[in-house]
């Protein structure tokens, strides 16, 4: 017969658990929702930079700036949902759909371009604005959208 040799490897985990130090459960707890609202705080930021973005590229003509425009805005919408903006995403998300449209199919009408960026504006400061409010302005974006589509297909 042959010999056999069992071995047992070093259980690190254990061994970390078992060593005095560390920190406590509720100070870990804390210390990253700490660092979570630093975050959060960071990206409202960024989202409020993008924002000034659109404005500012709206004021200076939309049109010849669709690519910039629709940059600024998809940002927009990738960030809202990190800090809790769902309703300012789907709005941004529309606002992006109506770029892409137009960069397709014509221009951005005056109208299209008001309409989104007041949203834009509005659903920046949800608690403003009852569920029922906000969810009425997103309907009104998303028939603006389907209007142009209908006027782009005809």
């Amino acid at each position: 017969m042959s010999l056999v040799r069992f071995f047992a490897p070093e259980n690190r985990l254990g061994a970390a658990i078992a060593r005095a130090g560390g920190k406590l459960i509720e100070t870990a707890i804390a210390d990253a929702d700490e660092q979570i609202a630093m975050a959060a705080d960071q990206t409202r930021q960024k989202i409020d930079e993008c924002l000034d973005q659109v404005f500012s590229l709206a004021a200076q003509g939309a049109n010849p700036r669709l690519p910039e425009l629709y940059q600024a805005a998809r940002e927009v919408a990738g960030l809202a949902g990190l800090v809790e903006l769902d309703d300012l995403g789907m709005a941004a998300h529309t606002f992006c759909n109506q770029i892409e449209l137009a960069s397709h199919n014509g221009v951005l009408t005056e109208e299209q371009l008001q309409v989104n960026l007041g949203s834009l504006r509005l659903l920046r400061q949800p608690e403003r604005f009852s569920e029922a409010e906000r969810k009425a302005l997103l309907d009104n974006l998303q028939a603006v959208l389907d209007k142009a589509m209908k006027t782009a297909a005809a």
